[in-house]
């Protein structure tokens, strides 16, 4: 088969080929600006342990009296006890109606509470490295006032909760918080990118289809062989010849 035919076919749709680019790329927009719901992460990281002193100290009893206590403070903020005043001060600053869009609001006795499962599958409390004091928590959330509101409140009880649950004297913050845009997600542009160069193959490979199936690489004998199998016996010439009657070019 003549890859120059190929190219050559390929060339003269050129104009559908962009079409297709535009196409997927315009498609590929639309799905992030509209399918992909943007997802804002907080976090922030403490250093945990007995008091200011023993952070100074590197013998291995207090490394492994800090790492248990870490561990024990990770069960902790993800308690309904953390959970549920986190809960009340959110409702506090945004009403039931507004986190409606983003948590089950459950009523009780007491009035109406954030649901402590959408809190807990929203927060993650984990030490940085698996044997360090150092705390991380992070929240997930749609909104990015109210992922850093409940990293906030949450850091704000931790000292307390620790205190009097744990027996900590001392939590300091480690590492500035910080807050992310779709983390883990790639950016708008590598997104309509993948979308262009998806639809310039697809459109590629259209046009080769269609070309094979048309029939149209067929230009000699050789060709009619390897597609068909027939043996080629021979060939109808093609000239010309002058009709001198009509003084006209007759094509044979």
């Amino acid at each position: 088969m003549n890859v120059l035919l190929i190219l050559k076919a390929l060339w003269q749709r050129k104009a559908f080929i962009a079409y297709m680019c535009l196409l997927g790329a315009a498609a590929a927009l639309c799905f992030r600006t509209f399918g992909v719901k943007n997802t804002y992460t907080y976090a922030a990281d403490y250093y945990i342990t007995n008091s200011e002193l023993s952070k100074l100290l590197v013998d291995v009893d207090t490394i492994n009296t800090d790492v248990q206590m870490t561990r024990s403070c990770k069960i902790l903020l993800k308690s309904e006890l953390a959970l549920d005043t986190v809960g009340e001060m959110l409702l506090k600053k945004y009403g039931a109606e507004y986190l409606s869009n983003y948590f089950q609001i459950e009523q009780d006795t007491d009035g109406a509470a954030v649901s402590y499962d959408d809190l807990y599958n929203c927060i993650s409390v984990d030490s940085v490295d698996e044997d360090t004091a150092v705390l991380e928590i992070t929240v997930n959330s749609e909104n990015p006032y109210i992922a850093q509101d409940i990293g906030q409140f949450l850091s704000y009880c931790a000292p307390y909760l620790i205190y009097f649950y744990v027996g900590s004297d001392y939590i300091s913050p480690y590492e500035n918080a910080r807050l992310y845009v779709n983390e883990g997600l790639p950016g708008t542009k590598k997104i309509v990118a993948f979308g262009a160069g998806f639809a310039f193959i697809l459109a590629i490979v259209f046009v080769i289809a269609f070309f094979l199936l048309s029939g149209r690489y067929i230009t000699d004998s050789k060709d009619i062989k390897k597609t068909s199998g027939l043996i080629v016996l021979g060939s109808i010439p093609y000239y010309k010849m002058q009709d001198t009657d009509k003084d006209g070019i007759i094509e044979v």
